[in-house]
């Protein structure tokens, strides 16, 4: 089985987390000034160091939406997931995570309040949202999202 799971879960949590609430929510607001307060449907997601895995959106079927709220949560949910061979959602086909988030320049935190928080960049373009993990001790392989404005 390729391992191509997006995360490796810690005490059930979501390698998706960013900075603690007390830290606030940020401007909202990526380097152009534009908001990402709104809901956002994934249009594709690679893992760019291992192109032969294709395009979990496009080639599998999977379906991510993420939301963000101007109070500063977010809610992440994923469905059509395989869980035999897993882009995101642990052995099951699917799951979902909310928290808080925060930005700052081009950087994106998620917190899900637990000890796995992790940052992304992002980009924003019109109506489309690039959010690109690294590789760390939660993600195997960098992950690229593409999502788009519904909202």
């Amino acid at each position: 089985m390729r391992m191509r799971s997006l995360c490796r879960l810690t005490a059930g949590a979501l390698a998706v987390a960013v900075l603690p609430l007390t830290l606030g929510c940020g401007d909202d607001a990526g380097p152009n000034g534009t908001t990402i307060v709104a809901s956002w449907v994934a249009t594709s997601l690679t893992a760019p160091s291992q192109p032969g895995w294709g395009d979990a959106i496009s080639d599998d079927g999977v379906s991510v939406n993420l939301t963000f709220t101007a109070t500063g949560t977010y809610t992440f949910s994923v469905a059509n997931d395989d869980p035999a061979d897993p882009w995101i959602c642990p052995n099951q086909a699917t799951c979902s995570w909310n928290g808080t988030y925060a930005t700052s320049g081009n950087t994106l935190t998620f917190d899900q309040g637990t000890a796995d928080e992790m940052s992304a960049t992002f980009s924003l373009s019109g109506n489309n949202l690039t959010v690109t993990f690294s590789a760390s001790a939660q993600i195997v392989d960098p992950y690229r999202y593409v999502f788009q404005k519904t909202t």
